[in-house]
């Protein structure tokens, strides 16, 4: 998981082996972490754009607003859109 190093995130899932924080303060920490993951799971965001270059699978979640969904998906990675009726 990633987050703003000035958050306490270990507060927020206690007893959760499952997930892993990744402390990166820099672009480079976030890439070396990113390289080493099987999945990234995040909003539209960096980590979203960084995985499809590292060819990395990725479920993004997105605006419900076709401007943002069809503009700015992953566009080196496999992905199929699901979208709310």
């Amino acid at each position: 998981m990633f987050h703003d190093p000035k958050d306490n995130i270990n507060t927020h899932f206690p007893g959760r082996n499952n997930v892993i924080v990744a402390n990166t303060d820099s672009i480079q920490d976030m890439i070396a972490a990113t390289s080493c993951m099987d999945l990234v799971v995040s909003a539209d965001s960096v980590p979203v754009h960084l995985s499809s270059v590292l060819n990395i699978p990725v479920i993004a979640l997105f605006e419900n607003r076709p401007e943002k969904y069809l503009r700015w998906y992953p566009i080196s990675v496999k992905y199929k859109l699901l979208k709310s009726c």
